[in-house]
């Protein structure tokens, strides 16, 4: 055959293949390699199998023994329902993961009409607190408002703001909060939890209705940008979004990130904490994990 008609041959072969693949999608749409739920390319691109999946997390599995201290690890696919996990009953102490179901309350709240965002709030003297946060340079009888308190609990893990939530909202409404947790836990009463635990919090706050569609997305857009940026976010791809709440615990070298993971509409949930570690070697640990996630999307 001559050679000149090996590219319109080749051509007229991508093309009846790629016509194939537009008729047997569920998908409607033109095909389009921009559309990643149609692309015949994007169809072309290779996929991770299970067992790849589960080779790979059990390399990061050995290399967390190798670290310092005691770590869990915590992933699942909401939609999929995929988990991956290490240690995923190994109890901690929480720490600051303790404001997220404060947070969800503080929305509640918002959602029901008995509190506003742009409300005053008087902080009163004893509710100022040491630790991270911009709230305890202020001064008591400062008025602020109460979204303003809700941004410093989840962005700068404020815990002045933490305490102001405490007194303004009430406590059946945070209970109900932490009550969003359906694996058996003590988290209200001691700050201690598990891996799973603060994974089950997550995902049931997001496929559950004890919040609104609305104040779900506020919650994760108010947690997807902090001052804790440098942990799980470290491996993640840039095209993730990443709403997650951190502990410190230096008394006993404990460290958390625990989250959830958004890209293209899936949702994955993370959660990495540890004790008696150092800070460098959770960073590491944390660095494999959100690399390790990339591969689920």
């Amino acid at each position: 055959m001559n050679k000149r008609l090996w590219i319109p041959l080749f051509l007229s072969i991508i093309l009846i293949f790629a016509l194939f693949l537009t008729k047997n999608t569920t998908n409607p749409t033109v095909l389009s390699v921009f559309d990643e739920n149609s692309s015949f390319f994007n169809k072309l691109l290779p996929s991770f199998s299970k067992q790849t999946k589960e080779n790979k997390f059990s390399e990061i599995i050995n290399r967390t023994k190798n670290k310092k201290g005691i770590y869990g690890i915590y992933i699942k696919e909401i939609s999929g329902n995929q988990e991956f996990a290490y240690n995923k009953n190994e109890l901690f102490y929480g720490a600051s993961l303790y404001k997220v179901p404060i947070a969800a309350a503080a929305l509640k709240e918002i959602e029901l009409g008995n509190k506003t965002s742009e409300q005053e709030i008087e902080i009163l003297g004893h509710e100022f607190a040491d630790g991270t946060g911009s709230l305890n340079s202020l001064q008591p009888g400062v008025l602020v408002e109460y979204g303003f308190i809700i941004d410093k609990l989840l962005k700068e893990s404020d815990n002045t703001a933490q305490n102001i939530l405490w007194r303004i909202v009430p406590q059946q409404q945070i209970i109900s909060a932490f009550n969003i947790i359906t694996i058996k836990t003590y988290f209200y009463v001691n700050n201690t939890v598990t891996p799973a635990q603060i994974g089950n919090l997550l995902e049931n706050i997001i496929t559950g209705d004890y919040l609104s569609t609305v104040s779900k997305e506020i919650l994760l857009n108010k947690m997807s940008s902090t001052l804790f940026d440098d942990r799980i976010h470290q491996g993640l791809s840039e095209d993730t979004k990443f709403s997650h709440k951190i502990g410190n615990w230096p008394e006993t070298s404990s460290w958390h990130d625990c989250g959830i993971a958004t890209r293209n509409n899936k949702k994955i949930v993370v959660c990495v904490m540890s004790r008696n570690t150092t800070y460098e070697n959770f960073l590491e640990v944390t660095k494999d994990v959100g690399e390790f996630v990339n591969i689920l999307f």
